[in-house]
């Protein structure tokens, strides 16, 4: 992992929200992670600018969004991936070194 975070990677997430259905976040997001959260929103940003945004229709997953934006991930300074929700919200923050997303944030969504 390289050390050049802008956040401290969290590795003791807790859940949030619904307390029947809610989980805990994976400290490292996994690759076939479908970025749709349903009512609510998932947003890439690189180097600030957003750059992809889910829609209610969205079957994209993690591995896709790594292919499409290579180029922009490879040379960034910072990529953040935002899972937005309701009632919690997630943020990873994407590692060149070991081409993965580590949480750095974790809310209350926005309800």
């Amino acid at each position: 992992m390289d050390e050049k975070f802008l956040k401290r990677v969290l590795t003791e997430p807790k859940p949030i929200g619904c307390p029947c259905c809610s989980r805990e976040p994976h400290i490292i997001l996994p690759k076939d992670t479908v970025c749709n959260v349903g009512f609510g929103v998932v947003t890439l940003r690189i180097d600030g600018e957003m750059v992809w945004m889910s829609d209610i229709d969205t079957e994209t997953n993690v591995a896709w969004l790594e292919n499409e934006f290579r180029y922009k991930l490879d040379k960034c300074a910072v990529a953040t991936l935002q899972f937005d929700t309701p009632l919690h919200d997630e943020t990873y923050e994407w590692d060149k070194n070991s081409r993965q997303w580590y949480l750095v944030h974790q809310g209350e969504g926005f309800a």
